[in-house]
């Protein structure tokens, strides 16, 4: 894995940005409720697309093409409500007008976490399930060479190319330079219930996954306050949020677009 940014920003609304400080904690949210969920769909397309080309080739062990062969038929008929994906997304890019439309609405904010590397992510869940950092894929040869690596030598290949497909986007998004940190559970037929929450967002149910600060609180070295007309009031009120919520020595920077 590339090694991660010194900073990583999550953009996110007023509303989420008071229950991430106040209550500590990051939320890793099922894929199928982010408004960019077909992307998953859209890397597991990749995978099958390339299983069936492998299995075109004339030369292609007959180990190999059962494999395959099973493998594809497996993707085929996999279910969405039955695939285990939660992330929260993070981006290089602390202040990308695109995001700042997207997640952050007339007045967002950027958080930006410390440096998070694979081998000691600063982030767990309350029973310690296993999280990964992964940066998003973009380059369709990338793409390729990460789902070959998975067929060729994963024994368990459909979970591997379901965490492969949920850090693969199509190239015309490359500009995001997303990461993400990721849960995957087993089946969730056969997963711990307690292992997740719920909340209501408007008239949809959501399912997520509470991303817990191994120590202290969360490793927030800056804020970015987005574009908005009201942004002195932003930058006072979160001074004050930061200083209730324990969090000491937190910079926070304005973005000098326009409101918008």
């Amino acid at each position: 894995m590339n090694r991660a940014p010194a900073v990583l920003y999550h953009y996110t609304s007023p509303a989420a940005l008071v229950g991430i400080l106040s209550e500590n904690r990051l939320r890793a949210t099922n894929f199928l409720t982010h408004n960019d969920h077909s992307e998953l769909i859209y890397g597991l397309d990749i995978a099958a697309h390339r299983l069936e080309q492998r299995l075109r080739e004339k030369k292609l062990a007959a180990k190999l093409r059962r494999r395959f062969g099973d493998l594809l038929e497996r993707i085929q008929q996999l279910r969405l409500e039955d695939i285990g994906a939660y992330y929260a997304s993070l981006s290089e890019n602390g202040n990308l007008l695109s995001q700042w439309r997207t997640y952050a609405g007339t007045q967002g904010f950027a958080l930006g976490f410390r440096a998070m590397q694979k081998s000691a992510l600063t982030f767990r869940t309350e029973n310690d399930a296993p999280l990964e950092l992964c940066r998003v894929l973009y380059d369709s040869d990338k793409q390729a060479k990460a789902i070959d690596d998975a067929i060729e030598t994963s024994s368990a290949a459909l979970d591997q190319l379901v965490g492969i497909a949920s850090a693969i986007k199509h190239a015309g998004f490359s500009e995001e330079r997303e990461w993400r940190i990721t849960f995957h559970p087993p089946r969730l037929t056969d997963a711990d219930a307690t292992m997740f929450r719920i909340r209501a967002e408007g008239t949809d149910l959501v399912s997520y996954v509470e991303l817990l600060p191994r120590s202290g609180v969360l490793p927030i070295s800056c804020v970015v306050c987005g574009p908005g007309v009201y942004v002195s009031a932003a930058r006072q009120a979160l001074q004050l949020l930061l200083k209730q919520s324990g969090y000491k020595d937190v910079e926070i920077q304005t973005s000098d677009i326009p409101a918008l």
